[in-house]
């Protein structure tokens, strides 16, 4: 982690704070600060913020931490090239937080000179931040100091045991397997808030069809379906109906393959996610991240559920995916639910969907999250169909550095 004149920048702090480096013992109290800000969906834990640095390393991280004439950690502020989500253009990302009984004390204001010197010394032509529309006293200050919206992303949950897949169900067909009446085609994103990563995913939607989608799943499921969920049972569409489309998890694809069959999986997996990741609506240019991070952060980091992770092949074709990672120890939260350009409008990825909450909640987990950019109203109301509730929008914010 990169270091900064602490000496300097507390001299421009209230008397008796004191600024220094980050250490990894900050992390405890600072996520206890701001799980005081957020509701129960939202918050986060130490763990998690360490797992997904580790996940993504940034070498060119700054963090810097100021703490109270007490000595409790009183701000934190951060900036970076972006992670695993970096900008052609060489923008940075960040920000500034500052704990409740500390604010009004111009520590903000004195931490983000500091970053926004920092920036402009790495010749960075934006600084993209963020903040919650549910803090107002938050974004008029950031507006105040020259940022501007770019776009909002839209966090949302659905309780499990709530979710019932059967009004997606067309009934059984002569092959025994449930039929699922779906609509969306999605994407995936990461989002940056607070100082630390946490993974999300991004949706987008078109369609309805139905797909082949086991009985016994769908027998694990027997809650109540939000009433809304009606509207797209009511929307089958017959004439798909043995399409051919097979649903399988990675945990399925991925049992019994050795080193070679199984990097050629991976590949493969990659491969359909880039024209996809192409089409998603990102506020600021985003290039597809490279193979080693995708199979790193996906294969290799322990925090993929796999057995709730769902590909649907057309043949030997992946037609679409949906990947769900780790959140805490009770939710997944989706990272990706994608595509393919030429199997769009036929309503692929909410069957995926339906496949993996349904899964989810066979294995007992709380909830599933996932994010969706503003704009794509589709799949936010597709997903208000299968119960999701949304959070306060993540407002992306820029502002512009002049050199």
């Amino acid at each position: 982690m990169i270091a900064v004149d602490t000496e300097r920048l507390t001299a421009s702090l209230p008397t008796g704070y004191r600024a220094r480096p980050f250490e990894d013992r900050d992390r405890e109290p600072w996520v206890a600060e701001r799980n005081t800000w957020y509701g129960p969906m939202e918050q986060g834990s130490a763990k998690e913020w360490r797992t997904w640095e580790a996940m993504a390393p940034d070498k060119s991280l700054l963090r810097i931490a100021v703490d109270d004439p007490s000595g409790h950690l009183a701000a934190l502020a951060d900036i970076g090239a972006g992670g695993a989500f970096q900008h052609p253009d060489g923008a940075q990302s960040g920000g500034v937080s500052v704990g409740r009984a500390d604010r009004s004390k111009g520590i903000g204001s004195s931490l983000l000179a500091v970053i926004i010197d920092e920036a402009i010394r790495r010749k960075a032509p934006r600084f993209l931040a963020g903040a919650s529309e549910a803090h107002p006293d938050a974004l008029a200050w950031a507006a105040k100091r020259g940022f501007r919206e770019i776009g909002r992303r839209i966090e949302s949950y659905v309780e499990l045991a709530s979710f019932d897949p059967s009004p997606f169900s067309a009934g059984v067909d002569e092959n025994g397997n449930v039929t699922a009446t779906a609509a969306g085609v999605g994407f995936y994103d990461h989002r940056t808030k607070a100082g630390w990563t946490a993974g999300a995913g991004l949706d987008s939607g078109m369609g309805a069809t139905r797909i082949p989608w086991n009985q016994k799943t769908a027998a694990a499921a027997t809650a109540s379906a939000p009433a809304a969920a009606a509207g797209i049972a009511r929307a089958r569409v017959d004439d798909v109906r043995g399409s051919g489309i097979a649903l399988k998890t990675i945990d399925e694809i991925l049992d019994g393959r050795d080193g070679e069959t199984r990097e050629g999986f991976i590949r493969a997996l990659y491969d359909a996610e880039t024209p996809m990741w192409e089409d998603v609506p990102w506020a600021t240019p985003t290039p597809h991240w490279p193979y080693d991070r995708f199979r790193q952060m996906g294969f290799e980091s322990g925090q993929m559920i796999a057995d709730v992770s769902v590909v649907a092949y057309d043949g030997d074709t992946i037609a679409g995916f949906t990947m769900t990672g780790k959140r805490q120890s009770q939710d997944g939260y989706t990272w990706m639910t994608g595509v393919g350009r030429s199997y769009r409008g036929r309503g692929l990825a909410t069957a995926i969907k339906v496949e993996a909450l349904s899964r989810a909640k066979a294995k007992g987990l709380r909830a599933l999250l996932t994010t969706n950019d503003e704009p794509n109203k589709a799949m936010r109301e597709i997903n208000a169909k299968l119960g999701y509730r949304t959070l306060p929008g993540h407002v992306q914010l820029e502002k512009p550095l002049l050199h």
